[in-house]
């Protein structure tokens, strides 16, 4: 499964999972989604801008 996201929100790299998450805590931020994300079984994909301005 996986988690939604609206545009704009922050995402970070969860190190210990080994996957992006919205979840701030003791993540690492990688930039903010650019488009939406329902987060169903078949949602796999998502868009993040991963530079500086976020």
């Amino acid at each position: 499964a996986s988690q939604a996201w609206a545009p704009g929100d922050r995402i970070y790299w969860d190190n210990t999972a080994r996957q992006t998450t919205k979840t701030l805590t003791a993540n690492t931020l990688i930039g903010v989604a650019t488009e939406a994300v329902a987060g169903g079984a078949t949602d796999l994909i998502g868009r993040v801008r991963l530079n500086g301005a976020f």
